[in-house]
């Protein structure tokens, strides 16, 4: 049979100029030509298919099927698989745990309560210290959209993990605790990462970002009944004039072509609503500077419009959470980013008004800092992980980073311009041979993380495409990411300085730099501690700068009076430590003065207090030995080489 014969010619209807033909038939083309261009077979093991669950994912999607899927009960479920940190190791599940209990987070404003499957009583530290030796711990939200109608979230928690149980084929460890301290009830679910046996969990990926969703919808759905036509349209009408990425987007992304959209005639009923909910989603889009009319029914979308919506998605999540708390008839807070001040003004000082999470899953946090000109900041804390953030009232000084690139980007970029654009760890051991397999699959995971982010596109035969802008756009996600530099100038709020016995920040402020100039509360603070000295005998009625020899004694006599506070309640005596003393105890706490933050050092019988490091404040609780220096001190865990760094 010829070519010839092989085509039928299809007429189309009369005075049609076939312009939605010729999109669907563009983008069909398009997807072809991708397919053929990246069907090279994969060079890698991916290990997707492996773990439990993975045949139970599938099912659930069947099960799904027995119900119409714009009928089911949507749940939301983000997952997160946290390991021991490098430095605090496995803390940081306890640390988690005693997060997730915090006040606040029930309906009274009390704290979370743990429980388990029915019959067990949940011991809190008997759970986390089981888990000290796991490779990894499963935490989950479950977030119904319906929560408010479910009468009991913990037996619908229970029920779902015996299905996730049933699904996996294996008993779990798991506790979870429901919050209510935001605009829909969730539930957070943390699982052991260590089957009965003794082996690691192991849970296949497309269950996790998959069936377990669906699975949580089915139950939903079973609870509470399909959704009612009624109830579909308000839900769908409500996603119209939303600030982020919805279903209504979704939908437009698999009719886009090139940027393009054309808005077909249709003729069902649910087509012309869903045409309906399109126009008018685009005319938001409109508003938004994200999508343009050119034609009666052709749109032109702007490049990158849906992660932009996916971004302003992530900022209203943060102010939901920055408003999470806030006192029934007060006003919620305006807040900027640190991220929209510009590189010449500085760095920014303030007061912490507020901290709390921005992700409840990884630990993330954040603080709201109030500078002296009444604006207010929100600071990713992701510089402070897992250690202290300053609390409400101290002041701190928050330096933006550079927009650069990593090292790591500069080699990707160098080997992809010298292989016509394209990065592969084969091509990246062929252009530099003694690069050990270690670290060329450290370069591949930096790219996993940036195509999550669409910096990067990765192709099925396994290679990267690394545009010209990539450099450019890496450096930016980097300072987006919170490689925010937090300094805490003083522990203390300003109010707890005016009084301090030490030297302090306020003390030493240049408040015309700050913004303060001869009015306003900081200020007031500055003549109140001028005026407090002159009464201590520090300064003469004419005076208005401490002396050295004036600052050496304040800070002696602080630290005397502390000493003497502290051996009062534990009835210990206090060692002053002077240079070259050595001195051996455990990290009980940290003890805040004017002139800074101490680590209270204590054995049966003594305690001595000497300057707090960061990286001290991960072994709380643990023997140090300390020794200081002429200028600060040195610290180690005994019969340890790890030393800290002179202060």
């Amino acid at each position: 049979m010829t070519i010839e014969d092989a085509f039928t010619p299809r007429l189309g209807k009369i005075r049609d100029r076939g312009s939605a033909g010729g999109a669907r038939l563009r983008k069909r083309v398009t997807t072809t030509a991708k397919q053929i261009a990246g069907s090279g077979r994969r060079n890698s093991f991916s290990g997707k298919r492996l773990g439990r669950g993975q045949s139970s994912a599938m099912h659930a999607n069947f099960a799904v099927k027995r119900y119409a899927v714009q009928k089911m009960r949507r749940v939301m479920v983000k997952a997160y698989i946290a390991k021991p940190g490098k430095i605090v190791g496995a803390g940081v599940f306890s640390k988690h745990l005693n997060y997730l209990q915090r006040d606040g987070v029930e309906r009274d404003g009390t704290g979370g309560e743990l429980y388990s499957r029915e019959g067990r009583e949940v011991d809190t530290d008997a759970f986390a210290k089981r888990s000290q030796t796991d490779r990894h711990q499963f935490r989950f939200i479950v977030s119904p959209e319906d929560a408010e109608k479910i009468k009991d979230l913990r037996a619908y928690t229970r029920e779902l993990m015996e299905n996730i149980e049933r699904d996996l084929g294996t008993k779990l460890e798991w506790v979870a605790v429901d919050h209510h301290n935001t605009g829909r009830s969730h539930t957070h679910i943390v699982v052991r990462g260590k089957e009965p046996s003794g082996m690691d969990l192991i849970i296949a990926p497309n269950y996790i970002s998959r069936g377990l969703r669906e699975r949580a919808s089915i139950l939903a759905t079973e609870i509470l009944g399909p959704r009612r036509e009624m109830e579909i349209l308000r839900q769908r009408g409500r996603e119209v004039e939303q600030d982020r990425f919805t279903q209504i987007d979704r939908g437009i992304g698999r009719l886009e072509s090139e940027g393009t959209l054309a808005v077909s005639p249709v003729t069902t009923t649910k087509e012309r609503f869903d045409r309906a909910l399109q126009l008018q989603r685009l005319k938001h889009l409109q508003s938004l500077k994200l999508a343009r009319k050119i034609y009666s029914n052709q749109w032109l979308l702007e490049p990158g419009w849906q992660d932009a919506l996916k971004a302003m998605g992530r900022r209203g999540d943060i102010i939901k959470a920055i408003s999470a708390g806030i006192e029934p008839g007060q006003v919620p807070i305006s807040v900027r980013f640190i991220e929209e001040r510009s590189e010449s003004s500085g760095p920014l000082t303030g007061i912490v008004q507020r901290q709390g999470p921005i992700d409840e899953l990884r630990d993330t946090r954040f603080l709201l800092v109030k500078d002296f000109n009444g604006d207010t900041w929100f600071v990713s804390a992701g510089a402070l992980k897992d250690g202290p953030l300053p609390p409400k009232g101290a002041v701190v000084e928050v330096q933006k980073s550079k927009a650069l690139p990593r090292q790591s980007d500069r080699t990707i970029a160098y080997i992809a311009d010298r292989a016509g654009g394209y990065y592969s760890e084969k091509i990246h051991a062929e252009f530099d041979p003694s690069s050990s397999v270690a670290y060329r699959l450290a370069h591949k995971r930096r790219l996993e993380a940036l195509r999550r982010t669409g910096i990067v596109e990765r192709l099925k035969d396994g290679r990267w495409r690394i545009d010209q802008d990539f450099l450019s756009r890496a450096g930016t996600h980097e300072s987006r990411v919170g490689s925010t530099r937090i300094e805490v100038k003083s522990w203390l709020s300003i109010q707890a300085q005016v009084k301090a016995i030490g030297e302090t920040w306020l003390d030493k402020a240049d408040l015309d730099a700050l913004g303060a100039g001869s009015s306003g509360d900081l200020n007031s603070a500055r003549k109140m501690r001028l005026q407090h000295l002159r009464i201590l005998g520090v300064l003469n009625p004419d005076q208005h700068a401490i002396s050295d020899l004036s600052v050496r004694k304040m800070n002696a006599d602080e630290l005397k009076a502390a000493y003497a506070r502290l051996g009062g309640t534990s009835n210990r005596s206090g060692k002053e430590l002077r240079a070259g003393a050595t001195f051996e105890g455990s990290f009980e706490g940290t003890v805040d003065l004017g002139q800074g933050r101490f680590a209270l050092i204590g054995q049966s019988k003594e305690f001595a207090l000497v300057p707090w490091r960061k990286d001290m404040d991960h072994h709380r609780g643990k023997n140090l030995t300390i020794k200081v220096r002429q200028r600060g001190i040195d610290w180690s865990l005994p019969r340890s080489r790890k030393r800290g760094i002179s202060r």
